[in-house]
């Protein structure tokens, strides 16, 4: 049970509406975090009964799916209280595609007051269906993700790190890992530590056998806890992102944080004005690889990436962001 005058979050994307509820508690502010794990009982009557039963002066729920579809119901159409959509990328990038769940992403969108968009590539598409819609910021802790003085001493390896789910139609794992099997016969000298986790892990893990770098160059690892992989990054020289929206992911954030340059697709429309390396298919993956394999250039990028993060992506600058968008509601309201 939460009290009249709270704001409701709802559900989180990437522990980012989990960082945001931390800041915002830390100034005080009146707010309640309902959460739910991946169990199929935990993210469809559990979690609707603890909508249900939660009073709140305003409802801010993550993902524009059944979490959304079950506290505008309630809340809003019954309850006559204002509710934030946030979009977190895939329900409007893939899911908004999809015969099953179209109806009710655009249905979510629409009837929000206000609209939150985490990835700049899908704001257009939000704001025609509501045109409240903005782009927030994913965030960073920057005082848990931030640069040591010294970078990785990992001798003449270079130590590359996949944090990412292992699934070829939304990351482009696979692409990305026929792309590591080529740059390896040229340059031996590499390790590269991936996530065991996945859709695809089992097609991934054939790859690299028939590759001969199963074991070898390419080491699947156990999932890492989010509060420990700060220092998987740091003792890492590069961090592995995605090859498919052109989106820079929350994995990508906290490496540029604590200053280890990423290679992504980066899509220069989305991210003008600083220095980075982009690559997309297998061919400028490869060729990519080897420009990361100087020092200087890591450094470089690692820079310009750690100054874009902490400019935009702050965890106090979006939480206050936020905010004036609670109070501006609850006062409308």
């Amino acid at each position: 049970m939460v009290q009249k005058n709270w704001v409701v979050m709802i559900h989180d994307a990437a522990y980012d509406a989990k960082r945001i509820v931390h800041e915002l508690r830390k100034q005080n502010f009146p707010i309640y975090h309902i959460t739910r794990t991946i169990n199929f009982f935990d993210k469809t009557l559990n979690i609707g009964l603890k909508i249900i039963r939660a009073k709140g002066a305003l409802y801010h729920v993550n993902v524009a799916l059944q979490d959304a579809f079950i506290t505008l119901f309630t809340k809003k159409i019954l309850g006559k209280a204002p509710v934030i959509v946030h979009c977190r990328g895939s329900d409007l990038r893939t899911d908004l595609n999809k015969w099953q769940f179209r109806s009710i992403v655009k249905f979510n969108v629409k009837m929000a007051d206000q609209v939150f968009v985490a990835d700049l590539d899908t704001l257009e598409r939000a704001k025609e269906l509501n045109p409240t819609a903005v782009w927030i910021p994913i965030s960073v802790d920057l005082d848990v993700f931030f640069p040591k003085d010294d970078p990785p001493s990992n001798g003449n390896i270079l130590k590359l790190f996949y944090p990412n789910i292992i699934t070829e139609d939304i990351r482009g794992s696979l692409s990305f890992l026929k792309a590591f099997n080529i740059f390896v016969k040229e340059y031996e000298n590499v390790v590269l530590h991936i996530i065991k986790y996945g859709a695809d892990l089992n097609y991934a893990m054939q790859l690299c056998k028939k590759a001969g770098t199963l074991n070898k160059q390419v080491k699947f690892i156990p999932p890492i806890p989010h509060e420990y992989i700060v220092d998987t990054y740091r003792n890492h020289d590069l961090t592995i992102g995605v090859f498919k929206s052109g989106i820079v992911p929350t994995v990508g954030l906290e490496s540029w944080a604590v200053k280890r340059p990423i290679l992504n697709y980066i899509d220069p429309k989305l991210y003008p004005n600083f220095e980075y390396i982009s690559a997309r298919t297998i061919d400028e993956i490869v060729e990519a690889l080897h420009k990361l394999t100087d020092i200087k250039t890591r450094r470089r990028l690692a820079d310009a990436g750690y100054n874009y993060v902490t400019q935009y992506h702050d965890v106090k600058k979006i939480a206050k962001k936020i905010k004036k968008y609670y109070l501006y509601l609850l006062e409308k309201n």
